[in-house]
């Protein structure tokens, strides 16, 4: 399972590239911003990226998206992992948008939104090899819903790529085959003062003190590399090495590890 670090600016993916994963992801509604653009269009190289519509950021702040120019900025800047525009609350519009991106010689991720009629799954599954679940952030029943949707997946008895965005739960990342999760989690050390630290098994929060104490024996080993920001980078840098840990862990448990049990679960129902 690959890890995507979500990020919404700069200092963040100076971190992200130069962390032991450099996998990001940022929608669209914040890379049309000329900066982060520019960021990626720079360090293109050196970085595995993945480009989200941005649809709940455009659809939070009543903006609405347009989709040629999503669709020209995806080709203009020869972007290769993209996920479809989806429309929060519209399945059929989020299908006809997957299909006219389609249509336009692209190849996009279709998302399938966590609480949407299960039937509209059919199609996906019919149609592509790729997936994407979205709409978990601040969505009800998560667990039973994601039950039904990997149940339905796994069913098919294809090889389906599932990518689940915003997967910041041990529980839902280590209980399913996803091949790719993303997170914006670890910015939390920088816009609200919180921080985790990977324990072995779970993620623990620090206070302040440990938190320094962490910090600074972190930056002593860091040698070389705190040269490439301030402060607020470097305290990033450290809570990314936590995640890195995260996906170490999840990977070695699944290691090996058979899905059978979860159409037998399901089918009993």
């Amino acid at each position: 399972m690959k890890l995507y670090f979500a990020t919404v600016e700069n200092c963040a993916a100076s971190a992200i590239r130069t962390s032991r994963y450099s996998n990001m992801l940022i929608s669209f509604f914040y890379y049309r911003k000329r900066s982060l653009r520019d960021y990626y269009l720079k360090h293109r190289h050196s970085i595995d990226f993945f480009m989200d519509s941005g649809a709940f950021s455009f659809n939070s702040l009543g903006v609405i998206i347009d989709i040629d120019e999503y669709i020209a900025c995806i080709k203009e800047d020869e972007i290769q992992h993209y996920s479809a525009l989806d429309v929060i609350g519209d399945p059929k519009a989020t299908q006809e948008n997957y299909l006219y991106m389609r249509s336009k010689g692209l190849d996009p991720v279709p998302c399938f939104h966590i609480n949407t009629n299960i039937d509209y799954l059919d199609f996906y599954l019919e149609e592509c090899d790729k997936l994407a679940i979205g709409g978990m952030v601040h969505a009800r029943h998560v667990s039973p819903n994601l039950r039904k949707i990997w149940f339905k997946i796994l069913s098919k008895g294809k090889k389906i790529h599932v990518h689940g965005f915003g997967v910041s739960s041990v529980k839902h990342a280590i209980n399913y085959p996803w091949d790719s999760i993303d997170s914006s989690s670890y910015t939390a050390i920088c816009r609200h003062a919180r921080a985790v630290k990977w324990s072995g098994d779970g993620f623990m929060e620090l206070k302040t003190v440990a938190l320094l104490d962490e910090f600074r024996v972190h930056t002593e080993k860091l040698d070389n590399k705190g040269s490439f920001g301030g402060i607020e980078t470097l305290l990033m840098f450290w809570q990314l090495e936590q995640y890195c840990q995260y996906i170490d862990y999840i990977n070695e448990k699944q290691k090996d590890k058979s899905w059978d049990y979860l159409t037998a679960q399901m089918s009993m129902f």
